[in-house]
């Protein structure tokens, strides 16, 4: 039996109010079996039990201790049949809820982008410089952005900043907030356009 006889079977069960036996168990079988019917149809089998010839314990369980079945049932199958009559609606409002589910799983999981993220420590030996700069495409070439601390005793001064993986970068220090120089510990550069050179950090 699959999943379109069942479905007749609850319309024919739902017209006439019984089955045959010999469909019962193969209807409770498939319910059973199938995620889909089961979410739909499994708490109706107590009620289909009783109405065949042959009552499970549960259908009598329940006809002992639970009253109106008859009225029960009909409820059950008129939410059934309107949760089946309303799919546009229902699909509507699935869509509508992933939408802004995803919004807000978008906004919510923002910090777990630093599972993507690798903190880089840059270091420039200037003694002489009163101030130190990064600048970057990380950055967007903006001065100011990213002011480096030093210089400690050695002369260092130095920054951290959090990159994504797998990406390459361009950058450049600053001193004194006019002269632009490649990073003298990186041994890739690439020609910045100006007549100068910006170093490369693949990551």
């Amino acid at each position: 039996m699959d999943c379109r006889q069942v479905q007749d079977a609850m319309k024919s069960w739902e017209k006439t109010g019984g089955l045959n036996d010999s469909i019962i168990p193969q209807l409770e079988v498939h319910i059973e079996s199938c995620k889909a019917c089961k979410k739909r149809y499994s708490v109706l089998l107590p009620f289909i039990f009783r109405d065949g010839d042959g009552e499970s314990g549960l259908a009598l369980a329940l006809d002992a201790t639970v009253p109106n079945l008859k009225e029960i049932k009909k409820k059950l199958l008129k939410t059934e049949n309107k949760r089946r009559a309303a799919p546009i609606i229902i699909g509507a409002l699935v869509m509508g809820i992933a939408v802004l589910s995803g919004v807000l799983m978008l906004f919510l999981l923002q910090p777990g982008i630093e599972e993507h993220l690798v903190q880089v420590e840059f270091t420039l030996v200037a003694p002489e410089a009163r101030t130190v700069e990064l600048m970057g495409d990380f950055t967007e070439w903006e001065k100011h952005k990213i002011t480096m601390e030093g210089p400690d005793s050695g002369g260092v001064w130095k920054t951290a900043v959090k990159l994504e993986k797998g990406k390459v970068y361009k950058y450049n220090f600053i001193i004194n907030g006019k002269q632009s120089i490649a990073d003298p510990n990186s041994p890739y550069e690439v020609d910045d356009g100006f007549g100068g050179a910006s170093s490369i950090l693949q990551l």
